[in-house]
């Protein structure tokens, strides 16, 4: 009989394992918990202005007719569509998205201005059911909406929320009498959300409609790359602990217990295409390092041991809606192998490769945090390096769990905190080299890691 460490039975292995999963799954809970944002009891109303031109104006002429109304901008607007996997570009042609947004977001009015001309610039102001209520035509210049633009606007909303129901559209135009320089050209739009565009009456304009056309197509499809991230890289340091366990029927018994020793992780995901649901290609390696010492007739030695897991697959990535938050479903399929290498100790160098699938869940807040968890069956696989020395043949199996958090500092960088456990299992058949035969393995390993991520 080798025992290292303790000789601990079969049983009691398995409670302390059940006992671990169990603290570290609220630990998780714990070091990671959603944020919950409370409901102000103020009530006020919250407004939206996207646009690249100059709003200040617009956003004054607002405020003067409300004080206390809440005006965001673009920025603020686009960083809560994103963190919901929704495509910016997208937003204002699918209307259950948009709604999605400004419910969730507490936003009563959402305003698109976007520059028609040199002089002229188009509003909508969208209500909270994603409908474009009102919609007019203002006078501007190269500066953004002028303060006579700026009050037929104000007063177009404010018909809104005293809920008039007059057309806006053909109110009578208080705009000052400026002379500009007029460009007849119609220029590119300067708002990057492609908001549904008016309608052009005049049917000499059809004629280049056919380049129109495929110049929006091209410059959404442009948008789609720049908001849709197709890579992930994250790199993390931590810790790793192994726990290994052989027992046979005849009373052989093999135990070895390691303390947590540092280690490292590299995670890297490829998607392919732009859509929400798309399939990519993933490598997920984590290693560590570790010594052990032992007795061989009555002198203390040492020895190095290098613990490799690495896995090779693909996936199919789903998002959606799920109450206030975005979610992400990834099913996952792939290659997994192990290496445990030691140089020279009673503890036998082990290696295995085996089928792996699963998925894994990913919650984003609007915020920017997110939290996660995922699962993993192996169903069967080989044995590799020692399994002669516990029996001729073998049939392995595992399963595994996991929590992580994450939160983003910016579009491409986040930081993330992860934790995994997994349980491999392994049934041998026949004598084997050492005094096992019909013996039954168990290696149960638990990661920690902390590192960043980036999203290209």
């Amino acid at each position: 009989m080798i025992s290292i460490w303790t000789n601990l039975k079969l049983r009691d292995f398995n409670k302390a394992m059940l006992c671990k999963g169990i603290l570290f799954f609220f630990l998780g809970f714990l070091l990671f918990p959603a944020q919950l944002t409370a409901e102000d009891e103020e009530d006020f109303i919250r407004v939206a202005l996207l646009g690249k031109s100059d709003l200040e104006t617009l956003k004054n002429e607002l405020e003067k007719f409300d004080e206390g109304m809440d005006i965001r901008g673009q920025a603020w607007f686009m960083k809560n569509v994103k963190s919901r996997g929704i495509r910016p570009n997208k937003l204002f042609k699918q209307r259950k998205d948009l709604t999605f947004v400004l419910e969730v977001t507490e936003t009563d009015f959402v305003f698109t201005i976007f520059q028609k001309s040199k002089s002229k610039y188009l509003v909508k102001i969208y209500d909270q059911g994603g409908e474009a209520v009102t919609e007019l035509t203002v006078r501007g210049g190269s500066s953004g909406i002028k303060k006579s633009g700026a009050a037929k606007v104000v007063k177009a909303y404010a018909s809104l929320v005293n809920d008039e129901s007059e057309n806006i559209e053909k109110s009578e135009d208080i705009e000052e009498e400026e002379e500009e320089e007029a460009d007849e050209a119609s220029v590119k739009e300067s708002f990057a959300l492609e908001v549904l565009p008016k309608k052009n009456k005049n049917k000499k304009s059809q004629k280049g409609s056919k380049k129109g056309k495929q110049k929006r197509k091209d410059d959404e499809q442009s948008v789609s790359s720049s908001t849709v991230s197709n890579m992930s890289l994250s790199i993390a340091a931590g810790v790793i602990k192994r726990d290994f366990q052989v027992d046979s029927p005849d009373g052989a018994l093999l135990t070895y217990r390691s303390s947590f020793y540092p280690g490292g992780q590299l995670d890297l995901s490829y998607s392919i295409g732009s859509e929400e649901n798309r399939p990519g290609i993933f490598l997920k390696a984590n290693g560590g390092f570790d010594s052990i010492t032992f007795e061989v007739d009555g002198t203390l030695e040492s020895s190095s041991i290098l613990h490799i897991d690495a896995e090779l697959g693909g996936y199919y990535s789903m998002s959606g809606n799920f109450g206030n938050s975005i979610l992400v479903v990834r099913l996952l399929g792939g290659i997994r192998h192990t290496r445990f290498q030691i140089e020279a100790s009673p503890l036998p160098a082990t290696s295995y490769s085996n089928i792996n699938m699963g998925a894994d869940f990913l919650f984003t807040d609007v915020s920017g945090f997110s939290v996660g968890a995922n699962v993993s069956l192996s169903p069967f696989g080989l044995f590799h390096d020692g399994a002669s020395l516990f029996g001729e043949s073998s049939f392995i199996y595992g399963f595994g769990a996991g929590l992580n958090g994450r939160y983003e500092l910016s579009e491409t960088l986040y930081l993330l905190a992860d934790f995994q456990a997994r349980n491999v299992r392994t049934s041998f058949s026949g004598e084997g080299e050492t005094e096992f035969s019909d013996s039954y393995a168990i290696e149960l390993t638990h990661n920690i890691n902390l590192g960043v991520g980036l999203k290209f």
